[in-house]
């Protein structure tokens, strides 16, 4: 109770709640293969679909987040939604067949992102200094999403049969902590931030008044594509070309998770001193080469090639954030990063998906290993190529990040 208390006054509470629930989604990463495929009988395509089909629910849930009004608080709004991930997760445990399970991972993806919107909207009503809040709090959500994909791996190891239910659990503790720890935030103590309102002016009207809005747009997309291929389709490859069990395999994509989220904030300050177009595309174009290869790196390569994955991704990670803030008009900022997560949601369901086809339809011709190099191939080179169309347009870029209005 007295940490909760401390919590309340302070700018960190919507970071805590973040992490909290952030890892209970990313608890099932590990076995992916163990707990969809094996235990249900999913081919490859309905296993990558797995890791994708809570992020079609989040994207439907998206209008009618925005819709909701002044009678709706953000801190109610966001327990009642995390007890709700938490009671489906409940159901996923008691899932009689596949259709069920994804029915009830689709109703999940809308509980997450409501609460996450609530949370962010906090996070943006705080009285401290918006970047270096929004910072805390995305690197405390990557942070989460690594510990929970590290206790997935612990927790297949020790309780291999009540998965879900630990997610559960999780859930019903980042609604706790949303109670205490938002219950005094600052967001939550003023008149207008308990709410969440509909954005002032719309994407479109965004997109006249800068087209280059596109640009965090688009990196985001494939950023985000890129990522959902890695725990999907990398941590199946970590089964079938390597070997590793669940518990191997939740230390190497933490070693890809973790690195990100600590990175973020001085990346941040990193773009403040030389601008976002250098790291962006230098970050881009390395981690596009990089993943590229994740299909014939030896086993004893795996940490550092993960390590520098990560480090590669908060390097390109910040830049669309702040170019999203520079290119947005004051007015429509709020409408310029509902885009560039919508966009950012997208990509993450591309990316499982399109894997899934070719591991389904391209794999069994080539062969499995094969068809996870394809896999990755396609998407580093995504990446580079999103570079490589960007440089013509990157002479009309700002070199600077201006002050914050």
């Amino acid at each position: 109770m007295r940490f909760a208390k401390s919590l309340n006054s302070t700018p960190l509470a919507p970071a805590v709640v973040a992490f909290a629930l952030m890892m209970p989604v990313a608890l099932s990463i590990p076995a992916l293969k163990e707990i969809v495929g094996d235990e249900f009988g999913a081919n490859p395509f309905w296993t990558h679909a797995f890791m994708a089909i809570n992020l079609v629910g989040a994207a439907l849930a998206a209008p009618w987040i925005a819709r909701m009004r002044g009678k709706c608080p953000l801190r109610g709004v966001a327990t009642i939604a995390l007890i709700g991930s938490g009671l489906l997760f409940l159901a996923m445990d008691q899932a009689p067949n596949l259709p069920t399970l994804f029915a009830l991972r689709f109703c999940e993806g809308a509980c997450h992102i409501t609460a996450l919107t609530c949370v962010l909207a906090i996070a943006a009503g705080s009285g401290a200094p918006r970047g270096r809040t929004m910072g805390t709090v995305g690197a405390a959500m990557m942070l989460g999403t690594a510990a929970g994909t590290r206790m997935g791996g612990v927790a297949w190891e020790r309780w291999p049969e009540a998965m879900f239910v630990v997610a559960c659990l999780l859930s019903l503790l980042a609604a706790l902590l949303a109670t205490l720890a938002l219950g005094r935030s600052p967001a939550a103590s003023t008149n207008d931030a308990p709410s969440i309102s509909t954005p002032r002016v719309g994407l479109l009207s965004v997109f006249r008044q800068d087209p280059r809005v596109l640009t965090p747009w688009v990196f985001g997309f494939v950023d985000r594509f890129c990522v959902g291929v890695i725990i999907s389709s990398f941590g199946l490859f970590l089964e079938a070309g390597h070997g590793l069990d669940p518990a191997q395999r939740s230390r190497a994509l933490a070693m890809f998770l973790a690195p990100f989220a600590l990175l973020i904030y001085p990346a941040g300050r990193f773009v403040d001193r030389v601008g976002p177009i250098g790291p962006l595309l230098g970050g881009s174009l390395g981690f596009g080469l990089v993943m590229s290869a994740y299909g014939f790196i030896p086993t004893s390569w795996l940490t550092g090639v993960m390590v520098l994955s990560g480090a590669l991704s908060a390097l390109m990670f910040t830049p669309t954030l702040t170019l999203c803030a520079q290119f947005a008009p004051p007015a429509g900022r709020a409408a310029a990063f509902a885009g560039f997560n919508a966009a950012g949601s997208l990509g993450f369901i591309a990316g499982p998906m399109l894997a899934g086809v070719i591991m389904q339809v391209i794999a069994p011709q080539v062969g499995e290993i094969a068809g996870y190099q394809i896999v990755f191939i396609v998407a580093g080179l995504a990446q580079a190529a999103c570079v490589l169309a960007y440089v013509p347009l990157a002479q009309r870029a700002p070199r600077r990040c201006p002050a914050a209005t």
